[in-house]
């Protein structure tokens, strides 16, 4: 496999791991968070940040680090069912986004995965709706 396949295959792999927390995924854009049809609620969004590429001078790197934002806009609720299911969304998503879960399917012989991080959760709350903004890191071996 090539960086470019490892890294499509984590991602595949982290769209997974959430669709069976029960978060839905589109390929439309919406023009706002409040444009969004209930059926499509909650809705998830990977984004890719960028990488870091591990090693020293002259050698080729052994690793890298992997950059997402794990995006979830979650439907509106009563404030404090809203908290409640920002937390529960939270500590689902953590617990799905484990190094096995990601060296599955595509990377299930060659296991790049080597660690993965949840680093922040970030929560913006708006008119009753509620965007969860994750920042994962995710280290896999060089292939």
């Amino acid at each position: 496999m090539t960086n470019y396949e490892v890294i499509a295959a984590i991602t595949d792999n982290i769209e997974s791991a959430l669709k069976r927390q029960g978060l839905n995924f589109s390929r439309k854009t919406f023009e706002s968070p409040e444009s969004i049809p209930a059926g499509a609620l909650p809705l998830g969004q990977i984004f890719y940040l960028g990488e870091e590429f591990g090693g020293s001078l002259g050698e080729k790197p052994k690793y890298c680090d992997a950059a997402f934002l794990i995006r979830i806009i979650l439907a509106a609720r009563e404030p404090s069912a809203l908290i409640r299911e920002q937390q529960r969304t939270t500590h689902s998503i953590r617990g799905a986004l484990t190094v096995d879960f990601l060296n599955s399917g595509a990377l299930s012989t060659i296991k790049s995965v080597s660690r993965v991080n949840i680093e922040k959760t970030d929560v913006v709350n708006r008119a009753g709706m509620s965007d969860l903004n994750m920042k994962a890191a995710v280290r896999y071996r060089e292939p």
